[in-house]
């Protein structure tokens, strides 16, 4: 019901914007590093092809989620439902795209001594202080799983934060370390802010998708949405290097 009672109010705006001449606004949510791949691109082929605007929300995927099946967001570019959380989820509402894969690497600035360090390892790093993102990240459970897969508990992080972009921020001019995905990673070392360490974390990655309710499955912009997205990976796809980790 409160679905229902959401979806009425953002179709009752919707005619309002119309009898005014306005256009319709697209409510789209995004875990952060979408902001920083593929969403960008994909916004802009969106507009070229006569997109209407768009709204965006950040979050965590759960969030993201929870929200989308309130019917307070048309849509969600995030990672798909893990075993832990997929109970809670009425995975039979939603439609998912899948985008591409997300893996997850150890960064440090450029002047940390790990740089210089061989044959590194999870014990070496756990004797680390470290910059997590809170516990209900994706990016925190995957390096709890890393740690746990080789029988060690996940360090107590010296610095909690809400994004792994902050993470960045505080590594890049300390000497802490942080896990973050991988795209953005390699974005930020190009521009000399941190450095990836040669380290596998042993985790499978985890694919990031585009999701929506059935219910939407007749909405022009959010198809046209849909296109623009895989169009965006595909471009990115062509020039990315596959991570040795």
């Amino acid at each position: 019901m409160r679905t229902l009672l959401n979806e009425f109010e953002a179709f009752t705006s919707l005619v309002e914007l119309t009898a005014t001449g306005s256009r319709e606004v697209l409510r789209i949510g995004a875990v952060p590093q979408a902001f920083e791949s593929i969403l960008p691109a994909a916004i802009e082929i969106f507009r070229q092809a006569g997109g209407c605007a768009i709204r965006t929300t950040e979050g965590t995927a759960g969030e993201l989620l929870a929200q989308l099946l309130a019917g307070r967001l048309d849509g969600v570019v995030g990672r798909l439902p893990n075993d832990s959380t997929s109970a809670d989820i009425p995975i039979h509402e939603l439609n998912f795209v899948n985008l591409y894969e997300e893996s997850f690497c150890i960064v440090v600035s450029p002047c940390h001594p790990l740089t210089q360090t061989d044959n590194l390892n999870l014990q070496l790093l756990a004797e680390q202080e470290w910059a997590m993102q809170r516990p209900s990240s994706s990016v925190r459970r995957t390096l709890a799983e890393a740690f746990l897969r080789q029988g060690m508990h996940l360090p107590t992080p010296s610095v909690e934060t809400s994004t792994y972009i902050q993470n960045l921020a505080i590594v890049s001019t300390s000497q802490m370390v942080t896990a973050v995905p991988y795209r953005a990673a390699v974005a930020h070392q190009a521009m000399g802010r941190i450095r990836i360490l040669n380290i596998a974390l042993g985790v499978s990655p985890m694919r990031v998708a585009f999701i929506r309710r059935r219910t939407s499955d007749l909405h022009a912009h959010l198809q046209c949405l849909q296109a623009a997205l895989l169009q965006s990976v595909s471009h990115d796809a062509g020039d990315e290097t596959t991570p040795d980790l």
